[in-house]
């Protein structure tokens, strides 16, 4: 057995070049469900694919003192069997209040039989949770890097084993980097019992599949090795695999724990394997030495009952939320500022209809622009409450654009990097108290009002359009309105002219549990003795209504009516007057 790295050969460094870098939020979740170690999704270094293992409360030989212990696993399906390779890499933990990485280095002969290097201990369980340096709001960031890998082939023939060298080295570093949001409640969990009662004749074939079962809006079926796959040795190998893996969202990372039994006649649990892994593709996940064989002839005769029981304990994406970053160019008036800037936006965009229009989700973010002659970023944290249709965040000022162009710091052969580093999301539904009382607020000004009128020619043809017509789009109170007219009223009656106040998407409105109320009155002018069809209004527009009016303003019969004076010549005018006389923010 490989012996393990203690936590006193861990180092603070600041220069470390990780080509993975895995962030778990909520990682104290892993504590209260338990011991069991974690991988993370694959990732991709040197030609191969690699995992990274946390196992959160590792006992160390000594002193049986738990630590936070990592361990470098190699994918079997991107290495052949007669090869080995012998690596050599980094582990570490990011420290945030310092900005460095706590690290280790090691080195590991892998196989396909052999494909987790030792336990790495970097820091102990109680130092970690003692100190927000490696554990900040509850999040923690592990790394990777690869240093060197030699493979070697193995080619026996006449009883003499030669070796051939294969030398990789990392040229250019890419970093992957995997985001991990764990749940602690309301976690979508479910189970299946296989039942093989003519288990003797599966036991010739060399592999059988479970009928699909359906737990968490999702398919999946088990994979049973009788006599082992090519990685086991006398034992019997079982996998767990979705079915239907392209109905997830792309990045969909779902982290799982599993646990698949065998059972006796009366449900008993004779033999348990657990584990917690990243599904992120088609690939299953599961262990090729279940059970050895002789322990299983024991336990199961003419029948043979296999049971899965999955949790869904977290995903890649908090409430599978997908940030974008935005980059734009701003140049301000020179005689104004001669400084020129540059911006970064973030915008949080939902992944399909995942953003519903009562959530919002409260984001802290950072974002960056690379130095290249420091090797370092430069960034800026924010924060803001995405919401529909609010996607776009403020904008971010990074730095001048001036100090962008003058050097090779930030622009490097014509090449910007910029960053997005997602630090906290929390999804929540606004203004809720626990009975599902909605609570507004609204205050009304006594002076000052903001006001202001709109006139709008309409041509008569278009009384006959069985179509909504709406208006230009117009300001008062700081804010763009318009009109809506529906020449054949709406649904619920067509013999009248419906008419509605908008308040434009795009309007220079506060965030969704904010509104604005608003006096209105609107007219369609009589152009003959002054008559005119009017209705006033008062009421509150926010993102919940932002369309307020009649749909039986005035009778269809009448406004064609040529005698009544509403249309006149070619065209008839309908006016707006507005007034704002308050908002739910007392600003």
């Amino acid at each position: 057995m490989a012996h393990e790295v203690m936590a006193s050969d861990a180092l603070l460094v600041k220069i470390h070049n990780p080509v993975f870098l895995w962030k778990v939020y909520g990682f104290s979740a892993l504590l209260q469900r338990g011991a069991l170690a974690a991988k993370s999704a694959a990732f991709h270094c040197s030609g191969y694919n690699w995992y990274l293992k946390v196992s959160p409360m590792h006992k160390t030989l000594g002193d049986g003192t738990p630590h936070v212990a990592l361990s470098l696993v190699l994918s079997r399906l991107s290495f052949k069997p007669d090869y080995t390779m012998n690596a050599v890499f980094v582990l570490s933990m990011y420290n945030h209040s310092k900005g460095n990485f706590l690290v280790v280095k090691a080195s590991y002969n892998f196989d396909v039989k052999n494909t987790h290097s030792r336990n790495i201990c970097l820091i102990s369980l109680e130092d970690q949770l003692k100190s927000s340096e490696y554990l900040l709001d509850d999040t923690c960031v592990l790394g990777v890097e690869i240093l060197q890998i030699d493979v070697c082939r193995s080619l026996k023939k006449k009883n003499i084993k030669v070796q051939k060298k294969f030398l990789f080295l990392q040229k250019k570093k890419f970093v992957s980097v995997q985001n991990l949001f764990l749940q602690k409640k309301d976690f979508t969990k479910g189970d299946y019992t296989w039942t093989m009662n003519n288990f003797p004749e599966l036991d010739l074939k060399p592999s059988v599949l479970s009928p699909a079962f359906e737990i968490g809006r999702r398919k999946w079926f088990i994979r049973m090795y009788p006599r082992g796959d090519e990685y086991s040795t006398n034992s019997l190998s079982m996998y767990l695999f979705p079915q239907s893996w392209d109905k997830l969202l792309p990045e969909p990372g779902m982290m799982i724990e599993l646990t698949l039994s065998i059972l006796n006649q009366n449900n008993a649990q004779l033999h348990k394997v657990s584990g917690r892994f990243v599904f992120a593709s088609k690939n299953g996940w599961g262990w090729s030495n279940f059970i050895a064989l002789n322990k299983l002839k024991d336990l199961v005769g003419s029948s043979c009952i296999v049971k899965a029981d999955i949790t869904i304990i977290g995903s890649s994406s908090e409430s599978q939320i997908v940030y974008m970053l935005r980059l734009i160019y701003w140049r301000r008036d020179l005689k104004r500022e001669p400084e020129e800037r540059t911006m970064g936006n973030v915008a949080g965009r939902a992944a399909g209809a995942c953003l519903k229009e009562d959530i919002v989700v409260d984001t802290t973010f950072e974002l960056s622009i690379y130095n290249h002659s420091r090797r370092t970023h430069h960034g800026t944290r924010a924060s803001y409450k995405f919401h529909y249709p609010k996607y776009y965040s403020e904008y971010t000022y990074l730095i001048p654009l001036s100090k962008l162009q003058d050097g090779s710091d930030f622009l490097a052969d014509d090449t910007c990097v910029f960053g997005l580093d997602i630090l906290r999301a929390r999804k929540f539904k606004p203004t809720r108290n626990a009975k599902g009382v909605t609570i507004q607020h609204v205050f009304l000004q006594t002076k000052g009002f903001m006001q202001g009128n709109y006139t709008w020619n309409i041509e008569d043809s278009k009384l006959d359009l069985k179509s909504i017509i709406c208006s230009p789009k117009f300001d008062i109170g700081e804010h763009k309105w318009y009109l809506r007219v529906d020449p054949f009223g709406d649904y619920r009656n067509r013999d009248y002219v419906s008419i509605y106040l908008c308040l434009d998407d795009n309007s220079n409105m506060p965030p969704i549990e904010s509104a604005i109320m608003a006096e209105f009155t609107i007219s369609i002018l009589n152009q003959k003795n002054g008559k005119h069809s009017q209705q006033k209004a008062r009421t509150v527009f926010s993102w919940k209504g932002i369309a307020w009016g009649w749909h039986k303003f005035i009778r269809r019969d009448q406004m064609k009516n040529t005698n009544a004076g509403f249309v006149v010549g070619s065209s008839w005018t309908v006016q707006a007057e507005v007034t704002v006389i308050g908002s739910s923010s007392h600003a």
